[in-house]
């Protein structure tokens, strides 16, 4: 490795008249015992993976690993997706005598160490105090390489309140009471860093409220006695490292300089030390083996394996689309240039002519009577009669097949993302009349249309209309970087979209404002970034309230966003010739704005089911 040079740095020093904490609780006694006693608060960003030897591992250590796993997944969502929003003027703002830490960037987001073998971690000790702005921009800065080398350390907090500092005390003794919740204490980190320059009794208790944690025994912690003389520890070991200043940055108790480059050339040589092998891999290959490994794990506890397993290692679906050019109304070249140039990217799919004599076996062996047919991997829908491919695929869950043979006793479900029964049967799927609502939750006249016409659709029209709901991609509404993935995951995880999207419509107002405030951010990241912190909590008001859990929806969110649903949902709207909100799309027919009363849109729907339709362009203000 290139030899740097050394670092310019400074970092936040107690002032002269603050004392050690010690002198806090005078309840404490028997202190001579203490300063032998271990730091009893870790943060560790990931417990160690440990492979059993025992060839009958049961299903409970199955069980942790797989939350291990996901665990790691989510960390990388922590790096990607919270890196804060910070005004330049302020991260080199001079409080007291600290000016804040230089940045380098030596290419270390090309690449993530892995270890060859699960052994033991490089351990690295920060000293910590939440209201030092040394320390924020130190934790800004590490961000990435603790990303990067996520599985070769072991992070240590060991609170050290600076007494200048009003809310650094109370601060610290949040954090020690989340105990061993490392997800809430990774994002409590977060959030007080990112606020810390706003600090006030209301913002610390409204950011605290928006984690999740258990209350009950957080309370308890607060009210403990043992808390100061856990808080007492974490000073005593601070005295016995020589520390007077935060950051303080100890590597395999060695102290070293609080920057990037050097705790990272620490770390690397205390691994050459331990003679541990390790090597460098793309973060997107470090992604694929966390999936198969969650896999395998899925696997030994029988669980199903779904689209979101599968999104880094290339699953092919096979389809035969058996048909015939004499058909006008298959309309199977545009549901083949859909599942190609948008839909589905690892669907592989092949058009037999229904006269040729491999389609005449497939349509005799099958018992084939309607056409097109579309056949899943050898397996075809009773009922294949009908000429739009998404009913298909939303009806047909059991039937395909991951083409590989380690997988070929799991059965693949796609999850449909933004589409959605009302109910789960609606008759027939081939012969309903098929209504598609392009909406966004910023759109006030979407709401207008949710609130006065579908919520009063009564039951006339099951097994007469299928309505879907699309969303709309315009640049108006930057909602839809947060609102689409999170709706893909509250469907996947067994949430009710109409429940998600009344909830969401609640939220109109909040959304629409925290858009706008995203506008004053010309770079696109920093956009996503604001969306994020503001939003993300937003999402987990609305999951509360259902059985889905913190953990399984933070894990998919750490899938979904970066998925690019969005630009390509604009695309298919700009094929669509749909550019606003809200538009219904029914039999192909585009009618820009939407029925505002339930009794124009049943008599618009009735005229299609009657064939009375004037197939020009409808438009309703």
């Amino acid at each position: 490795m290139t030899e740097k040079p050394k670092v310019n740095f400074k970092f936040h020093k107690a002032s002269d008249e603050s004392e050690d904490l010690e002198n806090n609780d005078e309840n404490i006694e028997n202190k001579e015992t203490v300063e032998n006693t271990p730091v009893k608060e870790k943060s560790t960003f990931i417990d160690n993976y440990n492979n059993n030897e025992n060839n009958n591992e049961n299903k409970n250590t199955l069980k942790k690993s797989l939350f291990v796993i996901s665990l790691i997944i989510l960390i990388s969502f922590i790096y990607l997706f919270t890196n804060p929003i910070v005004d330049g003027n302020s991260i080199n703002q001079t409080i007291g005598n600290e000016t804040g830490l230089n940045k380098s960037d030596d290419g270390i987001k090309d690449y993530v160490l892995i270890l060859d073998d699960d052994i033991e971690r490089v351990k690295i000790t920060e000293f910590i105090d939440f209201q030092c702005p040394a320390c924020k921009e130190l934790n800004d800065d590490l961000k990435q390489f603790e990303f990067n080398f996520i599985e070769a350390i072991e992070i240590e907090y060991v609170q050290f309140p600076l007494a200048q500092h009003e809310f650094a005390k109370q601060l610290a003794e949040y954090f020690i009471c989340l105990g061993d919740n490392e997800l809430a204490k990774q994002e409590f980190k977060s959030r007080m860093f990112n606020n810390q320059y706003d600090f006030s009794e209301e913002l610390i208790q409204k950011q605290l409220d928006r984690i999740d944690f258990d209350k009950d025994k957080f309370s308890k912690c607060m009210e403990s006695p043992s808390l100061q003389a856990e808080l007492f520890d974490h000073s005593i070991k601070a005295k016995n490292v020589g520390v007077n200043g935060t950051p303080w940055i100890l590597v395999e108790g060695e102290y070293v300089e609080p920057n990037v480059d050097t705790i990272k050339e620490k770390v690397l040589s205390a691994l050459n030390q331990k003679n541990i092998t390790y090597k460098f891999i793309s973060q997107a290959e470090r992604l694929r083996l966390i999936k198969l490994a969650e896999i395998n794990l899925k696997q030994q506890l029988n669980k199903r394996i779904d689209v979101a397993d599968l999104k880094d290692i290339d699953p092919l679906i096979s389809i035969v689309v058996i048909t015939t050019d004499k058909c006008f109304f298959c309309d199977h070249e545009s549901v083949i240039k859909n599942i190609e140039d948008f839909y589905f990217p690892n669907i592989v799919v092949e058009v037999i002519d229904m006269e040729s004599d491999t389609a005449k076996t497939m349509i005799s062996s099958m018992n084939l009577k309607h056409f097109p047919a579309y056949i899943f991997d050898k397996a075809v829908e009773k009922a294949a009669n009908f000429n739009v491919f998404e009913n298909f695929l939303l009806k047909t869950t059991d039937f395909t097949y991951i083409l590989r043979e380690q997988y070929h006793n799991y059965g693949l479900r796609y999850e449909w993302p933004l589409y959605h029964y009302y109910q789960n049967e609606w008759g027939n799927v081939s012969s309903p009349l098929r209504v598609y609502n392009y909406f966004n939750f910023e759109c006030e006249h979407c709401k207008s249309f949710y609130e006065n016409v579908e919520l009063n659709l009564d039951d006339n029209y099951v097994n007469k209309i299928h309505f879907y709901d699309r969303f709309l991609v315009i640049d108006e509404f930057k909602n839809t970087k947060i609102t689409i993935p999170a709706a893909k995951c509250f469907v996947k995880l067994g949430g009710d979209f109409s429940f998600f999207k009344d909830e969401l419509f609640k939220l109109q107002k909040t959304l629409k404002k925290e858009s706008k405030r995203a506008e004053a951010y010309t770079d696109k990241d920093k956009q996503f970034s604001y969306l994020m912190n503001t939003l993300i909590p937003e999402m987990h008001f609305v999951r509360a309230k259902t059985n889905i859990t913190f953990e399984d929806f933070n894990t998919c969110l750490n899938v979904t966003l970066w998925e690019n649903d969005e630009s390509n949902i604009l695309i298919q709207n700009n094929l669509s010739a749909i550019m606003s909100a809200p538009t219904i799309l029914i039999n192909e027919q585009v009618i820009h704005g939407a029925p505002q009363s339930v009794d124009d849109f049943q008599s618009l729907i009735n005229k299609y089911i009657l064939n009375e339709v004037d197939y020009k362009s409808v438009i309703f203000d």
